[in-house]
Parts: structure tokens; sequence; C-alpha cells
């Protein structure tokens, strides 16, 4: 008899905190003053997360959510002169776009417009912006 486990809705939300805290918590120390308030946005993140159900979602976009979603919980948990280098992280050195877009939130078209390129051309750069990314989410 074979025996094998269908995934849960728990499982999959493990799955995606097992894959994706450790780069966000990098990230959540470099923006924090503190470990315990790194730890809080963090917390906050995945619990955002969860209310969101990112983990039913297209497993492309978790990483790009997830980081949006402690950015924006930053912003909202401290102000401006508390976050340390004013969001300038180490991690996105290689990727100004893919920075501008998460770290200054900013919108698909207003990025277009400063960079003076269309949709199709930034869309290029942010998936070889993340794929870059994502392979540092190995070594962090």
């Amino acid at each position: 008899m074979y025996s094998f486990k269908l995934p849960t809705i728990e499982n999959s939300f493990e799955r995606l905190y097992d894959t994706y805290s450790p780069l966000l918590m990098h990230i959540a120390l470099e923006i924090a003053p503190s470990k315990e308030e790194a730890e809080e946005i963090l917390f906050t993140t995945f619990t955002k997360a969860s209310h969101l159900k990112l983990n039913e979602q297209s497993n492309s976009l978790h990483c790009i959510a997830l980081l949006k979603l402690l950015i924006q919980t930053a912003h909202k948990e401290f102000t401006t002169e508390t976050i340390k280098h004013s969001l300038k992280l180490k991690l996105f050195e290689n990727t100004p776009m893919l920075h501008q877009f998460l770290c200054n939130q900013m919108h698909i078209d207003s990025l277009c417009t400063t960079n003076n390129m269309n949709r199709t051309q930034l869309a290029k750069i942010l998936r070889q912006e993340f794929a870059l990314l994502s392979s540092k989410k190995e070594t962090v």
C-alpha cells in the first residue's frame, strides 16, 4: 500500500516560512534598529502573508510579495529617521530597479517613466534582477 501526504495549507505556509524567512530576516536586520524590532517586522510580515493567503498563490510571486510586505511593514512601524540606511539595503546593491520597486515602493509606470523604458524592457530587467537576488537567497 502506498502512503502519501496531501499538501495542506498549514504545510504550504510552513514551506513558505522555511524558504523565505532567512532572507527576510537578513533584510529586517538591515532595516530595523534592533534584533527584536527586526523579529517583530518578520512576524508581522508573515502574519500579513497569512491573512492574504500568500501561500495559496503562485510560487513565482512569493519572494517579491514577501519582500514588498516586509518593506511596507517597516515603513509603517518606523519613522524614516529610525529605519537604517533609508532602506538602501546591501542585498539590493546589484539590483537597482528591484530596489526602486520594492524599497521605494515605486509603481511600475513610474519606474518606466523615470528610467525611460517600456514595460517589456522593465519586466525583463526586473526578472534578471530577481534571479540575481534569488541566487543570493541561498547564501544568506
